[in-house]
């Protein structure tokens, strides 16, 4: 990203010089300024992946304790419902409600926050 911004420094450095920025780099292309730019784009996903990865994070933090390891049990460790039953000691009509309810709750608590930002 540093790399990036500053290529995009030196462009307007040149373009205030006077200098175009295909003449003044002969070794430069147009294929390589939109292979910055594809890297720029790639940076900008790579940091909102992130962010929706804390905020999943920070949203199973506020679930019950059972619903944070059923949620983690399936979609983190893919156990099955079979699986998730014989660990959490619980009927296999338990383990579905509290992933329903843990999913409702995850999807009311990330709403919230992507409404804040």
């Amino acid at each position: 990203m540093r790399s990036v911004a500053n290529v995009a420094l030196n462009l307007v450095e040149r373009e205030k010089k006077g200098c175009s920025f295909a003449d003044d780099l002969p070794g430069r292309n147009t294929s390589e300024l939109e292979s910055l730019l594809e890297q720029a784009i790639s940076v900008e996903e790579q940091v909102e992946f992130n962010t929706l990865k804390w905020q999943i994070s920070e949203a199973l933090a506020k679930l019950h304790p059972r619903q944070r390891a059923v949620i983690v049990q399936r979609y983190y460790l893919e156990m099955s419902e079979k699986e998730m039953s014989e660990s959490l000691s619980a009927p296999p009509g338990t383990v579905k409600w509290l992933l329903h309810a843990a999913r409702t709750r995850l999807r009311a608590l990330l709403g919230s926050e992507r409404m804040a930002e």
